[in-house]
């Protein structure tokens, strides 16, 4: 698994080369943590990599709101998988996005401790 360290520096280098793509990303990340929060910021975001329609993935994300508290990362660790994996369902691939949201959720909880920290972080490196 590749660190968090390893994404940030993807992640601004994509920032680098992409500069007004990723601003206008950047603005819709900001006016959602400020409507929502961090935590699902970042997670709206991180679903971005889901090969499918957005028109599909979108809703789950907003069902998933519920029940995570707004991606809370507590919230979301202690979930039994299957809550999330039905949540998920009918994407294809739920069971290995339900995985992999659920790793993230645990690497900024070892790495970070938190949606803010990390977040902070990405500030700091002038990304988020």
């Amino acid at each position: 698994m590749r660190s968090i360290e390893s994404i940030v520096k993807d992640i601004a280098n994509i920032y680098q080369e992409r500069g007004k793509d990723a601003e206008e990303y950047l603005g819709k990340a900001r006016k959602l943590e400020d409507k929502f929060g961090s935590g699902f910021a970042i997670v709206y975001f991180w679903f971005y990599s889901v090969p499918q329609r957005w028109s599909q993935v979108e809703p789950k994300i907003f069902e998933l709101m519920r029940p995570t508290n707004s991606f809370d990362l507590n919230t979301v660790l202690q979930m039994r998988r299957e809550n999330v994996t039905s949540a998920l369902r009918p994407l294809i691939f739920y069971n290995e996005i339900s995985l992999q949201l659920r790793n993230f959720c645990r690497a900024i909880k070892y790495e970070y401790s938190s949606w803010d920290n990390f977040v902070r972080e990405l500030r700091r490196e002038s990304i988020f």
